[in-house]
């Protein structure tokens, strides 16, 4: 980090000291130290210049092959398309098919930041065409860490070997100018 960054740091001595807008990576341990993020586990190494990369988790969920009609007012809906998940060492995502991932770390944020999960830029260019890309502010994520549920599509010709730890995903972090309520 170079003296102005530490200087910033210096400055910062309550989450209230942290302007409203898109955060570098450098303030994410400083939103850490406050209790406003956690992320378990942590890692230093994962932090980017704004973002931190989150990890493939182990577990994947494949699509049912059923043709019924699927009701999305029925309660527990997702098991009418999804089959349980599968904890695997690798997963080949064949060209032109979708597996649902969650990401290997849990995450919690407080009711005054908004996080932003994206396929990391490396690994979009070379071979995901698609992933799920919203600004969110996880319901719960505030009381209780959760992982988040991504849901990855091969738009290539050839299979993708998926490997759990590999950092698939970055997380944008927005501190907002009010809570959510």
């Amino acid at each position: 980090m170079n003296s102005s960054i530490y200087e910033i740091l210096e400055n910062i001595k309550s989450p209230e000291d942290i302007k409203p807008g898109t955060l570098p990576g450098y303030l994410f341990l400083k939103l850490v130290d406050f209790n406003k993020l956690r992320i378990s586990p942590f890692d230093t190494n994962l932090i980017g210049q704004l973002c931190y990369y989150l990890r493939l988790g182990p577990y994947f969920f494949k699509s049912t092959k059923s043709r019924k009609l699927l009701n999305s007012f029925k309660k527990e809906s997702e098991k009418q398309i999804l089959l349980p998940a599968r904890k695997l060492n690798h997963y080949i995502l064949k060209p032109k098919k979708s597996v649902v991932v969650q990401t290997a770390e849990r995450i919690m944020v407080s009711k005054d930041l908004l996080i932003k999960i994206e396929l990391n830029p490396y690994f979009k260019k070379d071979f995901l065409g698609s992933t799920s890309n919203t600004i969110i502010h996880p319901e719960s994520s505030h009381t209780k860490p959760i992982r988040f549920s991504i849901c990855l599509t091969n738009f290539g010709e050839r299979p993708i070997k998926l490997i759990p730890g590999s950092p698939l995903f970055s997380m944008a972090i927005e501190k907002l100018p009010y809570p959510v309520i």
